[in-house]
């Protein structure tokens, strides 16, 4: 029970007043992480305004509301989906259970926004001036690690994994793709979700499946720096879409398929060519005397050539269409 007046304090801020309330000589005794205090005071100086927090959860059971009447719609069903196969089913479900998930985060967020952090910061501000002042730093011992010239370099750290996320610029929807590549890797992935998305300009971000608002874009620009950021949980626009009006998902996506299909032969198979390959090769015969050779005799008639074989099938679609498919934002 919280007592008039009284405070709540998050964990790592409670740890930090438990020690501001130890003794002087247990305090000298111990190290003071000065980038940790510092940092305690940025976020205890950060306070959240809840109107906008408020709106902002609204917002998002607005649209999980809509995404499921959509789905009502579609006849996909209530919570288990009927057809789980259905491209549009797949997709629906997907969005719902980002939306559930950026609704998790929101709340989690306002949770631990606490409006009476004023205190907290002078307390937090107090310790890392007696402790983290520029006279205490002076006074500390410098530790010298001897440097080896001799010694070759080490090995450069290879570039961090990312997620992908596809960004729609005109309403700033986004879905993951189901690959996780190198950071150096991400100019590459621009041109899988532009081909994913032929009718609207798109681009690959790097960041999490439920969470845009950290990502960044191949040039390093932030997702919020986006003109149309978040401007899709207004509403679907009939202007904004991925395929042109009337159009079959098998035509929209003729250039991802060509661009996940990096092991297709450059030679063109036709019926023909199968045939030919497909008929065995005679061994060759001894050379047969002139006297043997038996008498000419009359012509047969050709043989009729074998029915030609189809053309190989294409390889089979790799697990990145098949994940595109499934969470296009809207259809």
């Amino acid at each position: 029970m919280t007592r008039p007046g009284s405070r709540r304090f998050p964990v790592p801020s409670l740890a930090l007043l438990i020690a501001l309330a130890a003794s002087p000589g247990a305090a000298s005794a111990q190290a003071v992480d000065c980038s940790a205090l510092r940092a305690a005071i940025d976020a205890a100086g950060r306070t959240a305004d809840p109107a906008q927090a408020d709106a902002a959860l609204q917002r998002q059971r607005d649209e999980i509301v809509r995404m499921r009447d959509a789905a009502s719609r579609t006849g996909c069903g209530d919570g288990l989906f009927d057809d789980p196969d259905s491209t549009p089913c797949r997709a629906l479900a997907r969005r719902i259970g980002l939306l559930q998930v950026g609704l998790q985060r929101l709340q989690d967020r306002a949770f631990r926004d606490d409006p009476a952090g004023d205190g907290r910061s002078r307390d937090l501000q107090a310790r890392f001036d007696a402790e983290c002042s520029a006279d205490r730093a002076e006074d500390a011992p410098v530790t010298t690690v001897p440097v080896d010239p001799d010694a070759p370099p080490g090995p450069a750290a290879a570039p961090k994994a990312s997620r992908v996320l596809c960004v729609r610029h005109c309403d700033g929807a986004f879905y993951p793709l189901a690959v996780s590549v190198a950071a150096d890797r991400m100019p590459d992935m621009d041109r899988i979700c532009q081909a994913q998305c032929p009718s609207a300009e798109s681009s690959a971000y790097a960041g999490d499946d439920g969470d845009v608002s950290g990502a960044t874009a191949t040039d390093g620009s932030p997702y919020s720096a986006l003109p149309t950021a978040f401007r899709y949980l207004k509403g679907p626009s009939q202007a904004c879409a991925c395929r042109a009006p009337h159009q079959s998902w098998s035509a929209a996506l003729a250039g991802a398929e060509a661009l996940l299909q990096p092991n297709k032969a450059d030679v063109t198979v036709t019926a023909e060519l199968a045939a030919s390959m497909a008929r065995p090769v005679p061994a060759a015969r001894a050379a047969v005397p002139a006297a043997a050779k038996p008498a000419p005799s009359a012509p047969k008639k050709k043989a009729k050539s074998p029915p030609s074989l189809a053309a190989p099938s294409p390889l089979p679609d790799r697990d990145l269409t098949r994940e595109f498919r499934g969470s296009d934002p809207t259809l």
